[in-house]
């Protein structure tokens, strides 16, 4: 592991904390930023939909006022650690006893890393937002504004994302003031830097097991890593760098005593990052998203320094959502849990594991990860899709769908010609189909379901894309059959091929969708390039 100084070293080379308060003007450092609540809630709309956005709103449970002294809490969680390292900042228990993925870690270049995008967030900042910029947090039908570290470091990466794209100066300073708060809030344990929540909260309304305030999160930490390892990339300055190496500190300590801690390992031997960490360790969440997104902070701070502590902890925590996403996580035709305690189906985390594992697939080039992103889909498509829809005389059954997403009733249909209709949503019906909703004429409301040959969306639905690409497999002696699509999505060509009988053959794909009803892949190389291939049992990722 490489040797970090202590906080007590950084005082004496005048690195200290107090840099992070009041930066000096150089690239990207701002002023300091208070900590205190006060001041305006500012709401705006997104002006590209006309509504507010919030990326953290998602919250799972019950959140309320605390019921403790928050203060004198994390004065005791900061001496903790202190007094039993006797007096050594830097001293902690170093997490140990988890399993390693085999995996090799890869690069990932900028542009393409978790939160980056080609969107570019709108200049004058949206959401909800104090006096001074900064991303706050209000639970419906309440006035008081919260702190809340993940809206924040979220927040802070959109907005470099945005910086990355425009280098407009405004999206980095934006950037820097809530990154600014979440060091501002910080707890210390250990010269670990812990970023709190002051709120209390029943995860899924379980009363039973509330987080006391002050509570923590490896998804705030990873997330807030992120966006130190970022900042500090864009403008050079110590402050950030510091920050990082600070943080990264939080997801290498071990639980001790009743001091903060965001990574465990269970009797299984898998490490997890965890979203939501309590006292006994047993008893915390196991959330997927939150520890994946945990990762992503592990990898930025790998790819910047090197730090081989920081590789074994994400080829830890890769090893634990190996051995359980599809084990555990899963959910065969229906939707993933969000949490292995509580394993409540969310339709809102669904696509974010999706697209989770095409992200984990950059950082490792393991094609388990586009497999399961795959699989994730045929269980439960995204839903937010409209279209046309192509409907054959096939079609003998349409459905009605109630609130929890079953069959509530049917409806004997006959078709004498292929027709077609527009659609507003496709998802799989529980207990049953993945279909589509027509939205007008004589059968809107109504539920069809999909099938090769039988009904289809037109086009390719539900993309996913490779970057970087993969290659597919065609076994040897197979003969497979692919589609060209116009810009409507109308079929308009095919191609047969037959692989040798000797040696199987290989193409590069960089997109797959659901095609006519089937999942496929397209090429844009070689002999297929511009055609879609079903998936199908002779083809495969290596």
């Amino acid at each position: 592991m490489t040797r970090r100084p202590s906080i007590l070293t950084l005082l004496a080379l005048g690195l200290c904390a107090a840099l992070l308060v009041a930066p000096t003007a150089s690239a990207g450092s701002v002023t300091s930023v208070t900590s205190a609540l006060g001041g305006v809630v500012e709401v705006v709309p997104d002006p590209t939909t006309g509504t507010v956005p919030d990326d953290f709103g998602r919250l799972e449970g019950t959140p309320s006022a605390p019921k403790r002294d928050v203060r004198l809490v994390k004065e005791r969680q900061e001496a903790a650690r202190l007094q039993a390292a006797d007096g050594d900042r830097t001293a902690t228990v170093p997490i140990s006893g988890y399993t390693l993925s085999t995996e090799v870690m890869q690069r990932v270049a900028v542009g393409t890393r978790g939160y980056e995008s080609t969107s570019v967030s709108p200049r004058g900042g949206w959401g909800t937002r104090d006096a001074t910029g900064v991303r706050m947090f209000v639970w419906p039908g309440q006035t008081t504004q919260w702190n809340h570290p993940v809206g924040q470091a979220q927040y802070a990466l959109h907005n470099l994302n945005s910086y990355r794209l425009t280098k407009d100066p405004v999206y980095l300073e934006t950037a820097a003031k809530n990154a600014q708060r979440l060091v501002d809030r910080r707890v210390e344990s250990a010269g670990a830097w812990y970023y709190p929540y002051d709120f209390d909260f029943a995860v899924h309304g379980d009363t039973s097991e509330t987080l006391q305030a002050p509570w923590y999160s490896a998804m705030a930490q990873g997330q807030a890593l992120s966006v130190f390892v970022r900042l500090f990339e864009v403008t050079g300055d110590a402050q950030w760098r510091l920050a990082a190496d600070a943080t990264f500190l939080s997801l290498l300590q071990a639980p001790e005593g009743t001091a903060p801690f965001s990574s465990r390992v269970d009797g299984a031997g898998r490490l997890w990052l965890e979203e939501y960490p309590r006292y006994p360790v047993a008893d915390s969440e196991m959330v997927l998203n939150g520890h994946v997104f945990a990762m992503y902070g592990l990898h930025d701070y790998w790819q910047l320094t090197g730090d081989d502590a920081a590789r074994r902890l994400f080829l830890g925590a890769l090893w634990t959502i190996e051995r359980s996403v599809v084990s555990e996580f899963r959910r065969v035709n229906w939707l993933s849990v969000y949490s292995l305690r509580h394993k409540v189906n969310t339709p809102s985390y669904h696509p974010v594991h999706v697209e989770q594992f095409l992200v984990l697939w950059r950082m490792t080039k393991d094609s388990r990860w586009i497999t399961s992103a795959s699989l994730f889909r045929t269980d439960y498509p995204r839903p937010a899709q409209t279209g046309q829809l192509r409907i054959t005389p096939k079609v003998r059954t349409m459905y009605r769908i109630n609130s929890a997403g079953a069959i509530s009733s049917t409806r004997s249909v006959a078709f004498s010609r292929t027709t077609g209709a527009p659609y507003d949503r496709r998802q799989r019906l529980k207990g049953g189909p993945i279909a589509y909703r027509i939205s007008a004429g004589a059968y809107a409301g109504w539920w069809v379901a999909e099938g090769f040959g039988i009904a289809w969306g037109l086009g390719a639905i539900d993309r996913h894309g490779y970057l970087p690409e993969t290659p597919v497999v065609f076994r040897a002696g197979s003969t497979f059959t692919a589609y060209r699509l116009d810009s409507a999505g109308n079929v308009v060509g095919h191609k047969t091929i037959t692989i040798s009988a000797t040696s199987s053959s290989m193409a590069p794909t960089r997109y797959s969708g659901i095609v006519m009803g089937r999942p496929s892949y397209l090429f844009h190389s070689g002999a297929l390039a511009g055609y879609w291939l079903p998936l199908q049992a002779k083809i495969y990722l290596p």
